[in-house]
């Protein structure tokens, strides 16, 4: 399981390409034209950050992903940040690596675009947003 920060959507493609790791995505996402399909094709895990009554229902999805041994990415501050500040987790999720399923690793990940951070990071005005600023 790989546990890292987000920066933008450039996050994705690059842990997806280095991993071939799974995600957990809000379920809005399901619904969004192309975006919604590409993550039905690597088994992404969507989650109703809305509906807390479906966290166990969540955790077991995300232990039973775990237990077919793929690899899976969780971005536990829930949104985009600026590279340099970490956000408060939320780390409802967290509770299916307790206990740890067997044979799963925890491997924390800092992404990191050096000089071109600030340039490619998407930070929302409203911290619950993963949309990018408007231009």
């Amino acid at each position: 399981m790989f546990v890292a920060n987000h920066l933008s959507w450039i996050d994705i493609l690059l842990l997806s390409g280095a991993t071939g790791t799974a995600f957990i995505a809000k379920a809005e996402l399901r619904r969004a034209p192309l975006v919604g399909w590409l993550c039905t094709l690597n088994a992404t895990i969507f989650v109703s950050r809305a509906d807390r009554m479906a966290v166990t229902a969540q955790i077991a999805q995300l232990r039973d992903t775990l237990a077919r041994d793929w690899p899976v990415a969780l971005f536990p501050e829930g949104t985009t940040g600026d590279g340099v500040t970490l956000l408060p987790f939320k780390a409802a999720l967290l509770a299916a690596l307790d206990p740890p399923p067997p044979g799963v690793r925890v491997q924390p990940v800092r992404i990191d675009y050096g000089p071109a951070t600030h340039e490619l990071a998407w930070v929302a005005t409203n911290p619950a947003s993963t949309t990018p600023p408007a231009s």
